[in-house]
């Protein structure tokens, strides 16, 4: 983040805003696509090959009990070395609770082992009395970084105020008593606008980059996002008239059961959108215990039939939307890309992750992004701001909500817990809805509702947020669909989740509910709203050690 004055300047580069109260400081909202670290990686993985007793007593680790002994220098990337499976998972076990930086994810026949050190991926496999350690080839953390998108948040400002800073960024020129020589330099061009009950959003072009301004009437405060990482909206949309007659939404039947690390998983989504131009939209993927080879070829052959494309034929994807970082939701489509990648044409990569330094975001996620920017390097990437709409194939996609949404006059404060950094999107074919949730939680639910009302909120389908395991008290009554989906089992209805689902179901009829587990459902534009049209059973397996 370049330095400069919080007083002079808004961010860099651009006037101070002489309205409201300009936050104390500078939120860091990450890189999107590019949230890569560079890490000075070891030759080797010191794994079994530490001896923890020139650091701290072993004793303080483990207990005198638990290991007993030391561990012999043993580097399992020059193996294979000689090892029993009971010394194996010791050592595994030991490892796993020195100071979080190593964890271990077994497979089906439990000889597998994922284990994630410094930002970096590796197997580690036992057989026939042997261990060994390898690298997940496309698996690299890519080195320097990069900018990052900033943001700073404008407290206290009445619209009047927004419109006018937002003229003068504008036109020029500056009414500001403190703006420095940077005043003189504005007179962005304005490239987008738009407009949802009492908000307002613009975005500027501004050199390389472009400022994304946002303002809640409700709240009474302006939201400044100084990207420089992101395609503009101009390049995400490809200008087709809204028609929605000829697109279907999907829900993919994954499989769900109880946690089980290495095994089963009772989260993980996976949608499509088939736009009216036969090319597909997909939205998030299933946990990487969901991610057989049958399971991710059976959404292959799901993608074929949807789309009429022939066997050996490319799919295009005109856009990947990730609603946020957790491993349950990109695993499916890194195993998809590893699988199928010489038979996709992928266009759009679209997300907002937030920056490292906030949330320690899943590891897998740097397999996906390395895997992205290796198979497709000419992918158009946009880091989704509140208020951005887009149309791509007939279909109108709308943000609701991101994480740099609730900074306050600090400037630092973040969204809740991990699962309330999901990205909100509305989808309309035509006059039909879907309202995507991802694992929004409390926090999002509040914010959600100080913008919106049913207005903006009502969608016909509404996917379940966090999977029915987040009781929502306030948000389904204003959504108001007529249908749910949800990325999880039909358990939910009975189990510890039974609140959660009674509660979405105030608004939505218990019949209407359409649970992952039990198939994939598709709904098009029916009457003039999205409705359910047919449905396939699940053709997927349990985990089969697969790497991803």
């Amino acid at each position: 983040m370049n330095h400069f004055d919080l007083v002079l300047n808004l961010l860099p580069g651009i006037p101070a805003c002489p309205f409201g109260r300009m936050s104390d400081t500078v939120y860091d909202a990450g890189v999107g696509l590019h949230d890569v670290r560079s890490y000075e990686d070891p030759e080797a993985i010191p794994f079994f090959s530490k001896d923890v007793r020139s650091e701290r007593p072993i004793e303080e680790h483990f207990g005198s009990d638990l290991f007993r002994g030391h561990f012999e220098p043993v580097d399992l990337l020059h193996g294979p070395v000689p090892m029993s499976e009971e010394e194996f998972l010791a050592r595994l076990t030991a490892y796993d609770r020195m100071d979080g930086e190593y964890h271990y994810q077994y497979s089906s026949d439990a000889v597998s082992v994922r284990l994630f050190y410094r930002m970096r991926m590796m197997n580690l496999f036992r057989k026939d009395g042997m261990a060994w350690a390898e690298f997940i080839d496309d698996y690299m953390p890519s080195g320097s970084a990069v900018p990052h998108a900033v943001e700073r948040t404008v407290t206290e400002i009445t619209k009047e105020e927004f419109e006018k800073y937002c003229e003068v960024l504008e036109k020029g020129g500056s009414d500001s008593p403190t703006a420095d020589e940077n005043a003189e330099k504005a007179g962005f061009e304005k490239i987008f606008e738009n407009a949802a009950e009492n908000n307002v959003v613009y975005e500027f072009a501004v050199k390389d980059a472009f400022l994304h301004a946002f303002y809640c009437g409700n709240t009474g405060v302006a939201r400044f996002v100084l990207d420089e990482v992101s395609c503009a909206l101009s390049d995400i949309d490809d200008g087709s008239t809204p028609d929605g007659s000829k697109a279907e939404f999907w829900q993919y039947a994954l499989p769900y059961s109880r946690n089980r690390m290495g095994f089963t998983m009772d989260c993980g989504m996976c949608y499509l959108v088939k736009l009216d131009d036969g090319s597909l939209f997909m939205i998030d993927g299933g946990e990487y215990e969901q991610c057989s080879e049958k399971t991710t070829n059976t959404l292959w052959k799901l993608m074929h039939d949807i789309t009429g494309t022939p066997e050996g034929g490319v799919i295009r994807i005109a856009g990947w939307f990730g609603t946020h970082a957790h491993d349950d939701h990109m695993d499916m489509f890194s195993h998809l890309l590893k699988l199928h990648h010489d038979e996709i044409r992928l266009e759009r990569m679209l997300f907002n992750y937030p920056d490292a330094s906030v949330y320690e975001w899943s590891a897998q996620g740097y397999l996906m992004v390395n895997r992205v920017r290796k198979y497709f390097p000419d992918v158009k990437m946009r880091k989704l701001h509140i208020g951005d709409r887009f149309m791509l194939g007939g279909v109108r996609f709308t943000v609701l909500q991101t994480h740099e949404d609730d900074t306050g006059a600090h400037g630092d404060e973040n969204i809740g817990g991990f699962n309330d950094t999901s990205t909100v999107m509305k989808i309309e074919m035509g006059s039909g809805s879907v309202l995507i949730l991802g694992d929004v939680d409390h926090e999002s639910e509040r914010l959600l509702l100080e913008k919106y009302t049913e207005k903006t909120l009502h969608a016909d389908v509404v996917q379940a947020a966090h999977h029915m395991i987040n009781k929502l008290c306030y948000l389904y009554d204003a959504v108001k669909a007529d249908y749910a989906v949800v990325p999880q089992t039909d358990r939910c209805r009975t189990n510890h989740d039974r609140a959660n689902y009674e509660q979405a179901a105030r608004t939505i009829p218990h019949g209407n509910f359409y649970f992952a587990q039990n198939g994939s459902d598709g709904f098009r534009l029916t009457d003039g709203k999205m409705k359910p049209f047919t449905h396939r059973k699940p053709e997927n397996s349990v985990y089969d050690g697969s790497a991803l």
